[in-house]
């Protein structure tokens, strides 16, 4: 009898757990997307039923860059750290550039006099990779979306890459 009272109560805790994780992410569970090429894309990647998004970038062949936006959806506010997470992997090798929303730590500008952002360069291969980072948000830097970039090289390989289980969270 006490041990189906204990595994009942983990079963609780964890499944209390589980939804509050799920509460506390700030990306819905299929985020808003935009896919961007100079100067614009007609094509916009969509969810599959298992909640994956797949770009194809054989749509921005022959670009300089592409940019997936993500868009969380709730505000972020100042100041405040943030933990953002997901799952992502490509057909052949594949690079994607995350920006995000903090300044470089080495306090370098770009052409205009601005901070640069911090990224991470994830190179992606048919294996799912978890892609995380975590960030103190400044609204001088970003409207509170997280581009994925592609930059020319990587789109002329052509091919795709999926990225799932979005998460973003506060965590101070």
């Amino acid at each position: 009898m006490k041990l189906k009272t204990l595994l009942l109560s983990t079963a609780v805790a964890l499944l209390t757990a589980i939804t509050a994780n799920a509460a506390d992410n700030l990306f819905a569970a299929q985020p808003a997307v935009n896919f961007w090429t100079p100067p614009y894309s007609k094509y916009q990647p969509s969810y599959n039923e298992t909640g994956e998004l797949k770009v194809d970038l054989n749509k921005a062949k022959g670009k300089n860059m592409a940019v997936l936006k993500l868009t969380p959806d709730s505000e972020l506010v100042p100041g405040k750290r943030y933990a953002l997470s997901m799952s992502a992997k490509s057909e052949s090798r594949v690079a994607v550039i995350l920006s995000l929303p903090e300044a470089k730590g080495d306090g370098s500008v770009d052409g205009k006099g601005k901070l640069k952002p911090m990224t991470t360069w994830n190179n992606l291969n048919p294996k799912w990779k978890m892609i995380e980072a975590k960030f103190t948000f400044d609204p001088e830097l970003s409207d509170g979306t997280f581009p994925l970039l592609v930059i020319e090289k990587q789109l002329q390989k052509g091919g795709s890459f999926t990225v799932k289980n979005f998460k973003l969270v506060a965590i101070d």
